[in-house]
């Protein structure tokens, strides 16, 4: 009785080879293979990993950035609130005429409006916005105070 075993492909895997099917060389094969996928899939979870913590330093720096420029902003318009105050009283107690006090209601009502804006949206552009009107506030309380 003749066993023919030339049609049998050979294969490194145990579970699939069977006893006479089975190569040693196709198994270290397959082993280096499993072993270089391994690797690579651990080199791609350390990139995620290094990336994951890479947002979270943005995201901390980020959150830094908007409680400062919060901080600013709430500085600015407390200061502008100071200005539009002083400057109110400074138009009650002086006898204006209409083209200045038609220009001095209109710098306060771009101020009110300007720290709505700004609180609603605090930015570096707010700030610096805040700041020019805080600076023409200032003016003009030095206008009147002259007077």
């Amino acid at each position: 009785m003749a066993v023919t075993i030339s049609g049998c492909q050979t294969t490194g895997d145990p579970n699939a080879g069977g006893l006479f099917g089975w190569s040693p060389a196709k198994a270290r094969q397959r082993q280096t293979d499993l072993q270089q996928q391994a690797a690579d899939s651990q080199q791609q979870a350390a990139a995620e990993q290094s990336k994951t913590q890479a947002i979270r330093t943005q995201r901390t720096q980020l959150s830094a950035d908007v409680s400062k420029l919060r901080s600013e902003v709430d500085a600015a318009t407390a200061e502008n609130e100071r200005l539009d105050a002083r400057l109110r009283a400074l138009i009650r107690a002086r006898n204006l005429g209409a083209t200045e006090l038609d220009r001095l209601t209109r710098d306060l009502g771009d101020s009110e409006r300007l720290r709505q804006s700004s609180r609603r949206d605090p930015n570096a552009d707010a700030v610096n916005a805040v700041s020019r009107q805080n600076a023409e506030l200032r003016r003009d309380i030095v206008f009147l105070s002259d007077r």
